[in-house]
């Protein structure tokens, strides 16, 4: 007989094994920074700095070591910056766990196991520390050790390793160790944390790189020709065909995707959700199809028992004590519940032996001796335990779950459960339709109970049976799925991404995981099972299916301002290389000296980094990465802005004015259009509209103060007047209120089209 540890035994353990926890790797600053200086954009800035070194051009020198490290130090700063903001909410990410201790079973956090404690094992449970089976049989996908996902069958006295997930049968186990320890706390510092995967957003910005990083291929050999026709030597113009790669190169990208999204994960923190995997955030702003999963997530998973179809010898209540006997006491479903709620006992019932509930069974059995008679008990679903004679006979009207039961593999008795919508469910469903956002129900209720549940949601499209999915010609016309077993699940969401829609996936159950881990975004409610959690990007704390809302509108936030970060880019970078090239073939000197376009790529990208705080106004419905507008739209600014640069540049270079003064001119133009344009591509309306966050503001007013300074003072570059720096400030304002309305005109004209 078990009865667990007495309280004071817990006590004494926990001050000699402390916590179970694993302390994970510390951040090291160095390390972050150090890492910083190797890739691609630091090669192409060292490469630039070797240059400069062999030409004796120390100033430059400076100034290229300054981006080098600003790029480093930032990434890692940010890094930093991340992790804080993170670190408290993983700490919610807790396991909990059924622990026996002085008699009773009892819910604690798995934190607070000691070695010697007796906890209980089910489908669906991670394990939190190292066990010994005592009783009970159960599959582990121990993949998270040795790599491959095959099930591993542990019977009675086996050693099970913490960090596995229990995927078949259920048991009674003894923890042998914990926290660091255990199995988990000993490789935790010889293994890297998984990396996250890029979003959808990320992808397409790399792309929109590639195809900048080609065009300043082209240029860099209209400089190299130019160069050898006019018989000039090539280490000279070296630099800056390698700041052209620079301006190009997303210095702040990194840094501005891991502020917006921290910042969105902190503020749904507020609202009682917590962020698993930083991409799911921006990808929620591209949902279009959300998959729910009827039971337990549309529902509030307490069923009630509405009738009983009794084909037995038996009388209603000996049937009810039967199903009872086949249930789990320690470890009930929400099924299984219902049975054990009825005040049913019978003296002349002994169960002599019970296997849980088996997911790939799909039921419980118990051998039992009822009335001196030896019985086989089978409570599950109604397509396995049936014939399918019977099951159409039976089942296929019923407008219910059903739960069936056989008695020596003869049908003795279907149960028909109610269970009810959560308070929020429908509200939230008619939400997210005028967002746009096609709803798709899964269940495994047949046709009539899943026709009740699409019209008390008012989902006036089809229900379809899933082995009619395949034949169906426009999945728009779907609704609800029904007869879904837990299998069909992950087909299902496959199926729905091959069609092209970007899909989330709201689920609890164990055999939501898989669906949960392949969605664009998967979302685990907050009476997900331990594995649902794990596999979601995103898991709520509160109540129903409400925080949908708030996740969905954090991904609108982050992709607006990414948005802003993509356009800035384009037209910025294809700005600044095509002025310094055509400048330098018009002239034959370039027309901003190196150190300050080393100057403008970091007081640019000093910007770009606090977009993730800045204000949106966000649209309420799925967004769609459209190249060829974002093409059109960031060549509006580019062909505004180096026309007008190309004009000013030209102007000046007749009025014989000297170089050096040029420079600075156009130093100052690039930044004024610069810092004018993130204020304009922040918004389709007209830019002066929109209210930026203080950071956007505070950051643009410094940019501008500094760089009037540094040409009024002459530091960096040629000294002007501050008339000068005045006139060049109204001008380009002036210029950025013409393209600004070009750029509102174009978003009107597509907006009806």
């Amino acid at each position: 007989m078990l009865h667990g540890l007495s309280k004071s035994e817990v006590q004494k353990r926990q001050r000699k094994y402390g916590l179970n926890l694993v302390e994970g790797s510390h951040f090291n600053l160095f390390r972050e920074i150090m890492s910083g200086l190797w890739g691609f954009s630091a090669w192409v800035l060292e490469f630039a700095l070797i240059v400069e070194i062999i030409l004796k051009e120390y100033t430059q020198v400076f100034f290229i070591l300054l981006l080098l490290l600003f790029a480093a130090v930032n990434g890692a700063l940010q890094q930093k910056r991340t992790q804080q903001l993170l670190a408290p909410l993983k700490k919610d990410l807790k396991i909990h766990v059924r622990v026996l201790r002085d008699d009773k079973w009892q819910i604690i956090s798995a934190d607070q196991l000691v070695p010697g404690d007796i906890i209980s094992l089910k489908q669906g449970e991670i394990l939190p520390a190292d066990v010994t089976l005592i009783s009970g049989k159960i599959g582990t996908d121990e993949s998270s050790i040795t790599g491959e996902s095959a099930m591993i069958l542990h019977d009675e006295n086996s050693e099970v390793l913490s960090g596995v997930n229990v995927i078949y049968g259920a048991g009674i186990a003894r923890v042998i160790r914990t926290g660091n320890d255990s199995r988990v706390g000993k490789t935790v510092n010889l293994t890297k944390e998984q990396k996250a995967n890029d979003g959808k957003l990320q992808f397409l910005l790399g792309k929109i790189i590639h195809y900048l990083a080609i065009i300043d291929t082209v240029l860099v050999l209209i400089l190299f020709t130019i160069t050898i026709v006019r018989h000039q030597n090539i280490i000279n113009i070296l630099p800056l065909m390698a700041l052209l790669f620079i301006a190009t190169i997303p210095i702040a990208m990194p840094s501005s995707f891991s502020i917006a999204n921290s910042v969105e994960a902190n503020v749904l923190a507020k609202e009682k959700v917590l962020v698993n995997k930083l991409e799911s955030i921006q990808n929620a702003a591209n949902i279009d199809l959300l998959m729910l999963d009827k039971t337990g997530t549309l529902t509030d998973s307490t069923f009630e028992l509405t009738k009983i179809h009794n084909f037995s010898v038996y009388e209603d209540d000996d049937i009810l004590a039967l199903a009872k006997s086949a249930t789990n006491k320690i470890s009930p479903s929400n099924l299984e519940k219902v049975f054990q709620r009825m005040k049913i006992r019978r003296n002349n019932l002994k169960i002599l032996n019970f296997n849980p509930f088996d997911i790939n069974k799909k039921y419980s059995n118990s051998n039992v001796i009822f009335n001196g008679k030896r019985l086989d008990v089978k409570l599950g679903s109604p397509i396995n335990l049936m014939s399918s004679s019977d099951w159409f006979k039976y089942v296929k009207k019923l407008n219910n779950k059903v739960v069936a039961m056989t008695i020596d593999d003869e049908l003795a008795a279907l149960f028909e459960m109610t269970d009810h919508l959560r308070p929020d469910t429908y509200r939230v469903v008619q939400e997210l339709q005028q967002r746009a956002i096609k709803m798709m129900v899964i269940t495994g209720d047949n046709f009539v109970a899943a026709q009740g549940i699409a019209q008390k949601l008012k989902l006036k499209r089809k229900t379809v049976e899933v082995s009619e999915l395949s034949t169906i010609q426009n999945i728009k016309d779907v609704s609800v799925i029904c007869e879904v077993l837990p299998e069909d699940k992950l087909t299902i969401l496959k199926f729905l991404k091959d069609k092209g829609y970007t899909v989330g996936m709201v689920g609890d159950g164990m055999n939501d995981a898989p669906a949960l881990k392949a969605a664009d975004v998967g979302i685990a409610t907050s009476n997900a099972v331990d594995l649902a959690k794990q596999s979601a990007g995103i898991i709520m704390q509160k109540e129903g299916i409400s925080s949908i809302s708030d996740i969905l509108d954090s991904g609108h936030r982050v992709y607006q301002r990414m948005m802003t970060w993509t356009i800035t880019k384009l037209s910025r970078t294809a700005q600044l290389a095509i002025l310094l090239t055509l400048g330098y073939w018009i002239a034959n000197f370039v027309p901003v000296n190196l150190n300050a376009i080393v100057l403008i790529a970091i007081l640019n990208d000093l910007v770009t980094m606090v977009l993730g705080t800045d204000n949106t106004n966000i649209s309420h419905k799925p967004e769609k990465w459209n190249m060829q507008s974002l093409v059109k739209i960031s060549l509006i600014f580019t062909t505004g802005w180096v026309l007008s640069g190309m004009l000013l540049f030209i102007w000046l270079f007749k009025s014989n004015v000297v170089p050096s003064k040029i420079s600075t001119i156009m130093f100052l133009f690039l930044i004024f259009s610069a810092m004018l344009t993130i204020l304009m591509t922040r918004t389709r309306g007209a830019f002066e509209k929109g209210k930026p966050s203080k950071a956007v503001l505070i950051i643009i007013g410094i940019n501008c103060i500094l760089v009037s300074g540094l040409a009024i003072f002459g530091k960096v570059v040629f000294p002007i007047s501050w008339k000068l720096v005045l006139l060049v400030f109204g001008g380009t304002f002036g210029l950025a209120m013409l393209i600004d309305m070009v750029k509102v005109r174009y978003y009107s004209r597509e907006k009806n089209m």
